[in-house]
């Protein structure tokens, strides 16, 4: 990739994507009622599938893109950023301090979201190779089709 874009773009992507599930999510939390604790778990969950589902989709695009060094990069820096944002401007959007609850909870939300998102970044890569979808499998496949085309022998 000769465009820095070409790189930079899908990364920043990615991280909004991310962000804004998060403080979509926190948002809408902050409007029920208090005594509303199932509604609230119930979107946790719901954002904690959407955040997999798109961290899977990052695992498969970068997957099938560019091999695996580069997605660990990539997405790496996508999920290390949308963590700290996340983390950071989910309770802004809900009205109250990211450290208002301790450092407890802020580093417990933290790590969930990066843990989330690494393993759906995994998932997708995984599920790549299981199809031999992904960059190294394809290569392989090429480099295989390529000696293995028989050639005319020369009679003399």
């Amino acid at each position: 990739m000769s465009n820095p874009r070409a790189r930079w773009i899908p990364i920043a992507a990615f991280t909004a994507a991310l962000v804004a599930v998060y403080v979509i999510a926190a948002f809408v939390m902050s409007g029920n009622d208090e005594t509303d604790a199932d509604g609230d778990t119930q979107l946790g969950i719901a954002m904690i599938a959407v955040i997999a589902a798109i961290a899977i989709a990052a695992g498969v695009w970068w997957g099938r893109r560019g091999s695996v060094q580069n997605l660990i990069a990539d997405a790496g820096l996508g999920v290390v950023v949308a963590g700290v944002l996340a983390v950071v401007l989910g309770p802004v959007a809900a009205g109250r301090g990211p450290f208002e609850n301790g450092l407890g909870d802020f580093l417990v939300a933290l790590l969930t979201f990066w843990a989330v998102a690494v393993i759906g970044v995994f998932i997708g890569l995984m599920a790549l190779t299981l199809f031999a979808a992904d960059y190294r499998s394809r290569q392989l496949k090429n480099t295989e089709k390529y000696y293995s085309r028989k050639k005319p022998v020369k009679r003399r």
